[in-house]
Protein backbone atom coordinates (compact mmCIF):
# COMPACT_ATOMS: atom_id res chain seq x y z
CA UNK A 1 0.00 0.00 0.00
CA UNK A 2 2.58 2.48 0.79
CA UNK A 3 4.48 1.68 -2.52
CA UNK A 4 1.43 3.01 -4.78
CA UNK A 5 0.94 6.21 -2.73
CA UNK A 6 4.96 6.53 -3.65
CA UNK A 7 3.82 5.97 -7.10
CA UNK A 8 0.79 8.46 -7.15
CA UNK A 9 2.18 11.79 -7.89
CA UNK A 10 0.22 14.98 -7.87
CA UNK A 11 0.18 16.15 -10.99
CA UNK A 12 0.59 19.80 -11.42
CA UNK A 13 -2.75 20.86 -13.70
CA UNK A 14 -2.02 21.62 -17.31
CA UNK A 15 -3.99 24.86 -17.05
CA UNK A 16 -1.24 26.33 -15.17
CA UNK A 17 1.37 25.35 -17.07
CA UNK A 18 -0.03 26.66 -20.09
CA UNK A 19 -0.90 30.12 -17.85
CA UNK A 20 2.91 30.20 -16.72
CA UNK A 21 4.45 29.77 -20.47
CA UNK A 22 1.88 32.42 -21.86
CA UNK A 23 3.20 34.80 -19.05
CA UNK A 24 7.20 33.85 -19.51
CA UNK A 25 6.25 34.44 -23.90
CA UNK A 26 4.43 37.86 -22.99
CA UNK A 27 7.44 38.79 -20.80
CA UNK A 28 9.95 37.71 -23.38
CA UNK A 29 8.10 39.78 -26.26
CA UNK A 30 7.89 42.46 -23.97
CA UNK A 31 11.51 42.82 -23.05
CA UNK A 32 12.20 42.02 -26.95
CA UNK A 33 9.96 44.89 -28.39
CA UNK A 34 11.44 47.25 -25.94
CA UNK A 35 15.05 46.42 -26.25
CA UNK A 36 17.49 49.29 -27.09
CA UNK A 37 13.83 51.99 -27.16
CA UNK A 38 13.57 52.13 -23.03
CA UNK A 39 16.66 53.43 -21.14
CA UNK A 40 16.09 52.39 -17.55
CA UNK A 41 18.96 54.57 -15.98
CA UNK A 42 17.57 57.69 -17.42
CA UNK A 43 15.29 59.81 -16.58
CA UNK A 44 13.89 62.97 -18.24
CA UNK A 45 13.20 65.81 -15.66
CA UNK A 46 11.76 69.13 -16.49
CA UNK A 47 13.07 72.33 -17.08
CA UNK A 48 12.16 73.50 -13.59
CA UNK A 49 14.50 76.88 -14.16
CA UNK A 50 13.38 78.77 -17.28
CA UNK A 51 13.96 81.78 -15.87
CA UNK A 52 16.31 84.62 -17.28
CA UNK A 53 19.63 84.41 -16.51
CA UNK A 54 19.60 87.53 -13.76
CA UNK A 55 17.20 85.60 -11.77
CA UNK A 56 19.21 82.46 -11.84
CA UNK A 57 22.03 84.48 -10.61
CA UNK A 58 20.55 85.94 -8.18
CA UNK A 59 18.87 82.55 -6.54
CA UNK A 60 21.91 81.05 -6.66
CA UNK A 61 23.63 83.62 -4.60
CA UNK A 62 20.84 83.56 -2.08
CA UNK A 63 21.75 79.91 -1.55
CA UNK A 64 24.64 80.56 -1.21
CA UNK A 65 24.17 83.00 1.59
CA UNK A 66 21.91 80.41 2.53
CA UNK A 67 24.18 77.40 2.82
CA UNK A 68 26.90 79.20 4.34
CA UNK A 69 24.76 80.72 7.19
CA UNK A 70 23.36 76.55 7.64
CA UNK A 71 26.81 75.56 7.67
CA UNK A 72 27.96 77.84 10.38
CA UNK A 73 25.01 76.97 12.58
CA UNK A 74 25.65 73.80 12.25
CA UNK A 75 29.36 73.97 13.00
CA UNK A 76 28.07 75.80 16.03
CA UNK A 77 25.42 73.16 17.40
CA UNK A 78 28.12 70.52 16.78
CA UNK A 79 30.37 72.64 19.19
CA UNK A 80 27.83 72.72 21.95
CA UNK A 81 26.39 69.39 21.94
CA UNK A 82 30.39 68.08 22.01
CA UNK A 83 31.04 70.41 25.32
CA UNK A 84 27.27 69.78 26.79
CA UNK A 85 27.94 65.29 26.00
CA UNK A 86 31.60 66.14 27.43
CA UNK A 87 29.91 68.07 30.79
CA UNK A 88 27.43 64.76 31.35
CA UNK A 89 30.48 62.46 30.89
CA UNK A 90 32.44 64.63 33.49
CA UNK A 91 29.34 64.48 35.62
CA UNK A 92 29.23 60.70 35.79
CA UNK A 93 32.84 60.66 36.45
CA UNK A 94 32.55 63.03 39.24
CA UNK A 95 29.96 61.11 41.19
CA UNK A 96 32.34 58.27 40.56
CA UNK A 97 35.56 60.31 42.21
CA UNK A 98 32.70 62.21 44.73
CA UNK A 99 31.87 58.61 46.30
CA UNK A 100 35.34 57.16 46.21
CA UNK A 101 36.36 60.06 48.49
CA UNK A 102 33.59 59.64 50.29
CA UNK A 103 34.61 56.35 50.91
CA UNK A 104 38.43 57.55 51.75
CA UNK A 105 36.88 59.81 54.19
CA UNK A 106 35.20 57.47 56.13
CA UNK A 107 37.86 55.60 56.00
CA UNK A 108 36.70 52.61 53.66
CA UNK A 109 38.91 53.40 50.94
CA UNK A 110 42.90 52.95 52.18
CA UNK A 111 44.20 51.18 49.12
CA UNK A 112 43.94 50.25 45.62
CA UNK A 113 42.41 47.17 46.16
CA UNK A 114 39.80 49.06 47.85
CA UNK A 115 39.31 51.55 44.73
CA UNK A 116 38.76 48.48 42.65
CA UNK A 117 36.52 46.97 45.08
CA UNK A 118 34.15 50.27 45.44
CA UNK A 119 34.20 51.24 41.83
CA UNK A 120 32.90 47.77 41.25
CA UNK A 121 30.59 48.30 44.08
CA UNK A 122 29.52 51.03 42.42
CA UNK A 123 29.11 49.63 38.63
CA UNK A 124 27.12 47.10 40.15
CA UNK A 125 24.93 49.64 42.34
CA UNK A 126 24.10 51.40 38.65
CA UNK A 127 23.14 48.00 37.12
CA UNK A 128 21.08 47.32 40.11
CA UNK A 129 19.43 50.68 39.84
CA UNK A 130 18.99 50.64 36.22
CA UNK A 131 17.18 46.68 36.44
CA UNK A 132 14.74 48.12 38.61
CA UNK A 133 13.83 51.13 36.73
CA UNK A 134 13.73 49.46 33.20
CA UNK A 135 13.32 46.07 33.43
CA UNK A 136 16.32 44.57 31.90
CA UNK A 137 19.76 44.39 32.41
CA UNK A 138 20.73 45.03 28.67
CA UNK A 139 18.46 48.29 28.66
CA UNK A 140 22.22 49.89 30.20
CA UNK A 141 23.16 50.47 26.91
CA UNK A 142 20.32 51.97 25.39
CA UNK A 143 19.59 54.06 28.22
CA UNK A 144 23.40 55.86 27.61
CA UNK A 145 22.06 56.07 24.06
CA UNK A 146 19.09 57.60 24.70
CA UNK A 147 21.10 60.30 27.50
CA UNK A 148 23.31 61.03 24.43
CA UNK A 149 19.72 61.72 22.15
CA UNK A 150 18.02 63.55 24.46
CA UNK A 151 21.08 65.78 25.03
CA UNK A 152 21.27 66.08 21.13
CA UNK A 153 17.12 66.97 20.96
CA UNK A 154 17.83 69.48 23.79
CA UNK A 155 20.83 71.33 21.58
CA UNK A 156 19.38 71.12 18.40
CA UNK A 157 15.98 71.82 19.01
CA UNK A 158 14.07 72.97 15.97
CA UNK A 159 17.20 72.14 13.54
CA UNK A 160 17.03 68.58 14.29
CA UNK A 161 17.09 67.81 10.42
CA UNK A 162 19.93 70.37 9.68
CA UNK A 163 22.05 67.56 7.79
CA UNK A 164 19.22 66.96 5.14
CA UNK A 165 18.32 70.45 4.61
CA UNK A 166 22.06 71.10 3.97
CA UNK A 167 22.49 68.14 1.81
CA UNK A 168 19.07 69.61 -0.34
CA UNK A 169 20.39 72.62 -0.32
CA UNK A 170 24.00 71.76 -1.28
CA UNK A 171 22.36 69.96 -4.64
CA UNK A 172 20.14 72.58 -5.30
CA UNK A 173 22.73 75.21 -5.37
CA UNK A 174 24.50 72.72 -7.56
CA UNK A 175 21.85 72.65 -9.95
CA UNK A 176 21.67 76.44 -10.10
CA UNK A 177 25.12 76.67 -11.34
CA UNK A 178 24.75 73.91 -13.77
CA UNK A 179 21.41 75.96 -15.08
CA UNK A 180 24.34 79.12 -15.29
CA UNK A 181 27.18 77.52 -17.03
CA UNK A 182 24.32 75.73 -19.38
CA UNK A 183 22.73 79.86 -20.42
CA UNK A 184 26.28 80.87 -20.48
CA UNK A 185 27.08 78.34 -23.17
CA UNK A 186 23.77 79.00 -25.21
CA UNK A 187 24.36 82.32 -25.66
Amino acid sequence: MSNNKKRERKKFPIWAIILIAILIVIGLVIFIGTLGKVNIGESIAPNDFSESKSKTQLRYERYQYVLKKRLDLKKKLDMVHKYIYLLVRLIFVLIWAGLLFLGFKLEYVNNLEDVLNYSEALLLLALVFNFLCFGSLTNMNQMLDGLRTSVKNRVYGRYINLDAVIEKSEIELLVLKDNIIDDEHLS
